[in-house]
């Protein structure tokens, strides 16, 4: 059964695509978010490739790091607020 994603994980899916990284790890990301969903790991492996690209200049760097920590604020919160009510 796949992972149902929530709205911040299908907009960082477009994220995704538009990164200029390699193909592979791209479409890597991709599948994992699509089946199991974002997890914090996956957030850093993402972060760190994409701080770590030295072909990549600063204001470039800078818009898809803030996109990316402000979808992964968004996740938090619905991952949050859909365990608020359980108990």
């Amino acid at each position: 059964m796949t992972h149902q994603n929530t709205p911040a994980e299908r907009q960082l899916l477009h994220v995704v695509e538009k990164l200029p990284l390699p193909a592979e790890l791209k479409t890597g990301w991709d599948e994992k978010i699509r089946t199991v969903g974002l997890s914090e790991e996956l957030y850093e492996e993402i972060r760190a490739n994409l701080a770590s690209d030295p072909e990549l200049n600063g204001p470039e760097k800078a818009r898809f790091e803030m996109e990316l920590v402000r979808l992964v604020r968004q996740w938090r919160m619905e991952t949050g607020a859909k365990k608020f009510g359980r108990q």
